[in-house]
């Protein structure tokens, strides 16, 4: 662990808090609870099938991920409760010891270590040392140097997942370089990215991805926003100020009444299920 500086805290409590936030799922936990297997497993999960259509193991990490906000969040009927805590550690060491890898490379490079970081915050001074090498090592599989950490939409949520490891290991250094590579991504470009038009293309064939990488990009920079503002690590203002453009005439006028997505603007999102619903008022 490295050492810390007074605003890498601020930034670290503010993320751990907005990871408790959210009120916990109690009948879920219940059933965790009594179904959950000694060597950490549950039994309707198929740990077999890493293919690209199964990769059922997702839900195992939803599941440690919950357990252990049970157990860390103050208004939790669980907080500090022994039993939680040695199930959300028991079925982290699950998956430590199996280091499930899916022939996805999503999963591998973002949707597996972005669950494995935040279950590794909300833990914290819960964890081994062995825990933590073991934790981050899997975590680390969401760098800038990965195959999928390209310009278009998922650079930018991959170097929020380095954030995360930064305050998780206490590196500053780190987390200078991540707010740096956010930053730069916010800029009008002619390839991959933000459009002059405020539209936002993730590959460079044209098609549109405004309301599905696109909200994904902003929603990762305004993330990150929030969480530095005011500390020596805040984002220039001219950045803050481009992504409010395309927030507000890029995203909102992709959007009926800046609420109901036009489907033209969702790529392939427009066929998962739910993405045609209106718009909260999160990302603004």
């Amino acid at each position: 662990m490295l050492t810390s500086n007074p605003d890498l805290e601020i930034i670290r409590k503010r993320v751990i808090t907005g990871l408790l936030e959210p009120p916990i799922k109690e009948d879920l936990v219940r059933e965790l609870l009594s179904t959950i297997r000694p060597d950490g497993s549950w039994p309707d999960i198929n740990y077999e099938d890493v293919s690209r259509t199964g990769f059922d193991h997702s839900r195992h990490l939803e599941y440690m991920y919950e357990l252990s906000r049970a157990y860390k969040k103050p208004e939790s009927p669980w907080y500090q409760h022994p039993e939680v805590r040695e199930d959300a550690i028991s079925a982290l060491d699950f998956w430590l010891e199996h280091d499930f890898i899916c022939d996805n490379w999503w999963w591998n490079e973002m949707g597996t270590p972005s669950r494995m970081i935040n279950t590794l915050l909300v833990l914290d001074a819960d964890l081994s040392e062995d825990q933590r090498r073991k934790g981050l090592r899997i975590a680390g599989r969401a760098n800038l140097e990965a195959s999928g950490a390209r310009p278009g939409g998922d650079l930018i949520q991959i170097a929020g997942m380095l954030g995360k490891q930064a305050l998780f290991r206490r590196d500053g250094t780190v987390l200078e370089r991540v707010v740096s590579v956010m930053a730069n991504e916010i800029a009008i470009t002619t390839g991959r990215g933000l459009k002059p038009d405020m539209s936002f293309h993730h590959r460079v064939d044209n098609v549109i991805s405004t309301l599905s990488y696109g909200l994904g990009y902003a929603d990762a920079f305004a993330y990150w926003a929030v969480k530095v503002a005011g500390t020596r690590y805040s984002f220039p203002e001219h950045s803050v100020r481009l992504l409010v453009d395309y927030v507000l005439d890029g995203i909102c006028k992709s959007m009926v009444h800046g609420r109901y997505p036009d489907p033209g603007a969702k790529n392939r999102d427009l066929s998962r299920k739910g993405n045609l619903h209106g718009a909260g008022p999160h990302l603004a």
